[in-house]
Parts: structure tokens; C-alpha cells; sequence
């Protein structure tokens, strides 16, 4: 029974060890990436100034919530950028910075980044969903949820 243990045990310790590697050398690539970017593609707004604005258009709005020093959030930054671009007029696409708009953050509920949340042309959340998204993977959700129409 305690040899058992003993191996539950050695794999959970391992299974730690290797997340805190994988961990490490996703930030340290990702610092490197980070360098050869001059500026970011999409700046995450201080206030909610702009997530209103966004509400009262009467368009769908895809909100990213996330942070400058999460490398997924970091990741998505040139998707939404992209998005936002081709669904001009059609969807808004807002890239927020948790840290800046705390409110937001709580209102959503953001346990984890990135949080995207998409929003009905009724001002409604009708979905949400954490982690790093594609782009084909936000445009199948805003299909699902029929935002687009």
C-alpha cells in the first residue's frame, strides 16, 4: 500500500516538475518573441469608456479580457486586431486589459485569461469562453451563438 503511494506520489511530483519547465520556457520564448514586437497591435483600453460605447452601437461585441504580461492574451492580440478589421460595422471586437478595468473583470466573473465573452446586439453575455482562441475558433463561436445575424 505505501509503495503506492510512494508512486502517486513520484508522478504527481514529476507531473509538477514538468508544467514548471513547460511553464518556463514558454515564458522565456515568448520574451524573446515579445522583443522583436515594436507595438502591440491592439491596446487594452484604462477605462470601460470604450465597452460602452461598444454596448451602445447595437452591434454583437466579442470582448477579450486578459493581461499585457499573459502570453495566450498576448497571442490573441493580432487575432482580434484582424477581426475587428474584417467585421467592421458588423461585430465590435474589444481587446480589455483586466488590471485596467477591474470592474469588468468581476462583472464576467474572469477566474482565468483570456476570458472572451460574446455579447448579444441586446447588450446580453451569451457566452464565454476561457482560453486562447483562434480566429476560426471565435468566428464558429459567433456563428454558434448567431451574433453574425
Amino acid at each position: 500500500m505505501q509503495s503506492k503511494e510512494n508512486t502517486i506520489v513520484k508522478r504527481s511530483v514529476l507531473l509538477l516538475v514538468g508544467f514548471m519547465v513547460f511553464s518556463l520556457a514558454a515564458i522565456i520564448l515568448n520574451g524573446a518573441e515579445a522583443k522583436t514586437i515594436k507595438k502591440p497591435a491592439v491596446i487594452s483600453t484604462k477605462d470601460i469608456t470604450e465597452y460602452d460605447a461598444a454596448l451602445k452601437t447595437g452591434l454583437p461585441v466579442v470582448v477579450k479580457l486578459g493581461a499585457d504580461w499573459c502570453p495566450p492574451c498576448r497571442m490573441m492580440k493580432p487575432i482580434i486586431a484582424e477581426l475587428k478589421n474584417e467585421q467592421n460595422g458588423r461585430i465590435v471586437f474589444l481587446d480589455l486589459d483586466i488590471e485596467k478595468n477591474e470592474k469588468l473583470a468581476k462583472k464576467f466573473r474572469v477566474t482565468l485569461m483570456p476570458t472572451i465573452v460574446f455579447i448579444n446586439r441586446s447588450g446580453k453575455a451569451v457566452g464565454k469562453d476561457v482560453g486562447f482562441m483562434s480566429k476560426k475558433d471565435i468566428l464558429k463561436r459567433v456563428k454558434e451563438l448567431e451574433l453574425s445575424k
